[in-house]
């Protein structure tokens, strides 16, 4: 929470200088991203580990955890296009560093969340990105209560089964997550008013697995930590940082928007600390300050 607060401050301190802050949060996002994969590229002891290691990388130290990083990083440096599109090439070499890094490590789901944001960005119809922001979203919902909230239930669904299977050509398990998503069910339901709170991962070992930290979907994860009553806190600060760009949704807000829409994607599957979807509604509340111009201290005097 310290992160969160601290987030939030800064942001709320230099509310008058967000696009200042904004473009030193794209300058420490892109530095850290070329730093991940020069150190993976000098010291590749990455390659010798265990996939559950923590300690591999700069960016999250986990594999997995990665590519939520380079989400955030990736939308930052786009929406400073618009105070300048000499960002464009840092945003163009973010973006292949980034798919190029989740490729050497294998997080496919990343993978997958990026090169979906990519190719949103590049459609020319300002029309056709608002469809399929909307659709997009629709599919991220239905498949959070049809798939994730049925667990293992998944595995009796013939037509599921044969999605998933036959037509995806993936495990029906999706790497035993479902297994996963069901003990964190059953555990939701036993309290699912308040949840358990703020759980480490000793509490995963002892009340659902070994086999992998956490429910590895973030919506459970939070279901689990504060129940229905922190679930609808977030749904609320969702709708508030969302009404706020309705104002002023141009193209740029679009693409924002589109990038939140990427990080709930793949937080189907993974859990990323909650001060990246923080950053993203952030990102989302303030949009109307810091895209119009900004005003200096003496030019406020003198209105």
């Amino acid at each position: 929470m310290v992160d969160g607060t601290l987030l939030l401050m800064l942001f709320h301190y230099y509310q008058h200088r967000l696009r200042m802050l904004v473009i030193a949060a794209n300058v420490f996002f892109s530095g850290v991203i070329y730093a991940n994969l020069a150190l993976m590229f000098f010291f590749p002891n990455w390659m010798f580990v265990a996939q559950d290691s923590f300690d591999s990388f700069i960016l999250g130290g986990n594999y997995n955890q990665m590519g939520g990083r380079f989400l955030c990083g990736i939308v930052t440096s786009v929406l400073c296009i618009k105070f300048n599109r000499k960002w464009l090439i840092n945003s163009i070499a973010l973006i292949v560093v980034a798919i190029a890094t989740l490729l050497f490590v294998g997080s496919m789901t990343a993978v997958t969340g990026l090169a979906v944001f990519t190719l949103f960005c590049i459609v020319p119809s300002f029309r056709l990105q608002r469809i399929g922001l909307v659709s997009f979203f629709i599919f991220y919902l239905l498949f959070q209560i049809f798939v994730c909230f049925r667990g293992e239930g998944l595995h009796n669904s013939e037509l599921a089964r044969y999605f998933i299977v036959d037509v995806l050509g993936k495990d029906i398990t999706f790497t035993n997550r479902t297994m996963m998503w069901d003990l964190a069910l059953r555990q939701f339901f036993q309290s699912p008013l308040v949840g358990f709170g703020c759980v480490d991962n000793d509490w995963y070992i002892n009340n659902m697995t070994s086999f992998a930290r956490g429910p590895h979907n973030f919506i459970l994860g939070q279901l689990i930590n504060g129940g229905v009553l922190l679930m609808s806190v977030l749904i609320g600060i969702v709708i508030i940082s969302v009404r706020r760009i309705l104002g002023c949704f141009d193209r740029m807000a679009c693409i924002l928007c589109m990038g939140l829409a990427t990080l709930c994607f793949m937080m189907l599957m993974e859990v990323y600390p909650f001060v990246l979807v923080l950053y993203m509604l952030v990102l989302l509340y303030y949009y109307p300050e810091y895209t119009t111009p900004e005003i200096s201290t003496d030019d406020e005097r003198e209105c």
